[in-house]
């Protein structure tokens, strides 16, 4: 069995001229080429005729492969020139007679009454019932229409007034007895005793609040002074001699400042400074130095050089301060020292950190 040959579009068919560009193509791809060629030609200006000649050709280019929103760009063109000359403003124009400015009259129906239902007509010849009704109806005289209207106006102003009256009677009401029950609950004594309860509990909440703040402050207080006295502090000692194993924290006599590193001295009161180094004496650079005050508030931090020096760049307040000390890399170890500024030069500090060698160094020939 045979397939079925696909159905082609018959009446849209256009002939390829060159792969996949039709002939139409490239009509509009020559014409822009000699329209731009003819301007380049004419005797006209360099600035003016060249960018003629490139813009006709590349008119050209688009309106043979350019789409505008999936349409190719002349039938688009096309549309767009239509729609310039099509008239898209419509302007209303009155027919018929004149408007009457009278003011609207209305009616009020009367009152449907029952009527009694005739049976129904014998069949006859000659003219029907429906027939003679018809004729019987167009025999009467219509209303006049001067009657319909007063009798309508006259309607209309009296069912305004009573509309009116009901409305402010209703009105009155209300008030009264917002007024009647304001009254009642002012004379109320459950009234006055909610509203006194009301201030009661305002206080006793204010009372609350204050105590509960001043309970949060004191406990602050206290979980900073337990962390200041978990911690051991050591008073440095006076240097006595150049190299001690059993000392971790030292001053630095002015004698013993270069060969332990120290490059000076404080050259103002209340100036803190000093070096730190490993158990063997080789100097340790970033560890982290803070100081604190005697409630344990920061006060100054810094880090240690590469040469393993450190120094306060502004004087303390007089008091008594604790420095404690932190290795990064949790390799070295050391004691929080306490000292106090009185506003004379504080001699500078030698710290000696603890290791694990140190440890091992210890335990085997202790």
């Amino acid at each position: 069995m045979e397939d079925h040959p696909i159905p082609q579009d018959i009446t849209g068919f256009q002939f390829k001229l060159i792969g996949s560009m039709t002939v139409k193509q490239f009509g509009y791809i020559a014409a822009g080429i000699i329209m731009g060629w003819v301007i380049y030609i004419l005797p006209l200006p360099t600035l003016l005729k060249i960018p003629l000649a490139l813009l006709l050709i590349i008119l050209g280019a688009c309106m043979a492969f350019l789409p505008v929103a999936g349409r190719p760009m002349d039938i688009m063109f096309s549309h767009l020139i239509k729609a310039l000359f099509s008239p898209t403003q419509y302007i209303y124009q009155k027919t018929g007679g004149k408007i009457s400015h009278e003011p609207p009259t209305t009616t009020v129906s009367a009152p449907l009454q029952p009527q009694a239902i005739a049976p129904p007509p014998e069949k006859k010849s000659g003219l029907s019932f429906s027939g003679f009704s018809l004729f019987h109806r167009a025999s009467k005289k219509p209303p006049a229409p001067h009657e319909e209207e007063g009798k309508g106006n006259v309607k209309e102003d009296v069912l305004k007034k009573a509309y009116k009256e009901a409305q402010e009677t209703a009105l009155q009401k209300e008030l009264e007895i917002a007024k009647k029950e304001e009254e009642k609950n002012e004379g109320l004594p459950s009234f006055t005793e909610a509203h006194a309860k009301v201030m009661d509990l305002s206080e006793k909440l204010g009372e609350t609040l204050e105590q509960k703040q001043a309970l949060e402050k004191e406990l602050i207080e206290l979980q900073k002074r337990l962390s200041t006295q978990k911690e051991q502090v050591f008073t440095p000692s006076d240097q006595q001699a150049p190299k001690t194993e059993t000392q971790n924290v030292r001053k630095i006599a002015d004698e013993q400042r270069v060969s332990s590193g120290v490059p000076m001295t404080p050259e103002a009161p209340n100036l803190i400074m000093g070096i730190i180094k490993d158990p063997r004496g080789n100097p340790l650079g970033n560890i982290l130095v803070e100081v604190k005050d005697a409630e344990g508030n920061p006060v100054r931090a810094f880090k240690t050089n590469g040469l393993g020096q450190f120094s306060s760049a502004t004087s303390l307040s007089n008091g008594v301060y604790t420095v404690s000390f932190e290795d990064p890399q949790n390799l070295h170890r050391f004691d929080t020292v306490e000292f106090s500024a009185t506003g004379d030069l504080i001699s500078p500090l030698e710290v000696l950190s603890m290791d694990a060698r140190e440890d091992l160094r210890r335990s085997l020939f202790s």
